[in-house]
Parts: C-alpha cells; sequence; structure tokens
C-alpha cells in the first residue's frame, strides 16, 4: 500500500508539480537548481524520503528511493516498512468507551438499539470533528 502512495505521488508531480505544493509531500534540504520553476523541490532519481500512511486502522511508515528519473515511475525500499495499530478507529472507540462511561454501557447499548439513526449521526458528528480538529479555521470558531 505504500508503494501505491509513492508511485501516486510521483505521477502527480510529474505531471503537474505546481498541484504539489503541501511541504510535508516534498523533500526538503534541496538546492535551488533541483527545484522547479515554481521554486518547489522535485524528486528526482536517488531522491530518499519517508512515507506515512495514516489510515483508520494502522499507521504504516516506508523509507524509499526514487529509481525512476523525471517522468520514469519507480520507487525501492530503503528500509522495511513497519507501523502499527494506530489508526484512528481506536479514536473512535475510546470515544465510544468514554460515553459509557459517562452514561453506562447499557445507556448506549440502548441508545444504539432504540434510537439507530440519532446514534450513527453521533458518530457522524465526531468523526467530522475527528477530521476538522486542527484545522485552523475550526480553531478559530
Amino acid at each position: 500500500e505504500p508503494e501505491c502512495a509513492a508511485l501516486a505521488i510521483q505521477y502527480h508531480i510529474n505531471r503537474d508539480q505546481s498541484q504539489i505544493s503541501h511541504p510535508m509531500l516534498l523533500p526538503t534540504n534541496i538546492e535551488d537548481d533541483e527545484k522547479n520553476e515554481f521554486g518547489e523541490p522535485r524528486f528526482r532519481k536517488g531522491t530518499k524520503y519517508i512515507l506515512v500512511d495514516a489510515g483508520g486502522g494502522t499507521v504504516d511508515v516506508a523509507c524509499h528511493e526514487i529509481l525512476g528519473a523525471d517522468g520514469e515511475y519507480g520507487v525501492k525500499e530503503v528500509l522495511a516498512p513497519s507501523g502499527g495499530p494506530w489508526g484512528s478507529c481506536y479514536i473512535d472507540e475510546k470515544f465510544i468507551a468514554m460515553l459509557k462511561e459517562i452514561f453506562s454501557a447499557e445507556w448506549m447499548e440502548e441508545f444504539r438499539r432504540e434510537k439507530p439513526s440519532q446514534y450513527l449521526e453521533l458518530l457522524r458528528e465526531f468523526e467530522k470533528q475527528k477530521k476538522t480538529f486542527f484545522d485552523e479555521k475550526s480553531a478559530k470558531k
């Protein structure tokens, strides 16, 4: 899976460098002659980087090296991938456990069973808040 993400990023960089402008997606400590016309660094053959794939159930960390020259695609592992069960679903589990502590497990089970649409709405709203927790716009509200 991390290799697929790496190739997708390479594809977007090669297709239109201006679309990949987030500093978390770009290599650092790049000399001026290794930047494109927008002043953004390019992945070049031999560039090594760390890719972090933070999913719902796991977080995977991979270290790759670019094999292809400009316009070509390919990566190889520099180090064996690692990771663990640190995905966002564990935040959901802790949230539900907290609600059970506050309202009791029995009450939460009854709420889930008797009012399933409201229960799902609660979980959807929590998921929405998780996604915007570090968003500057939501922090100013």
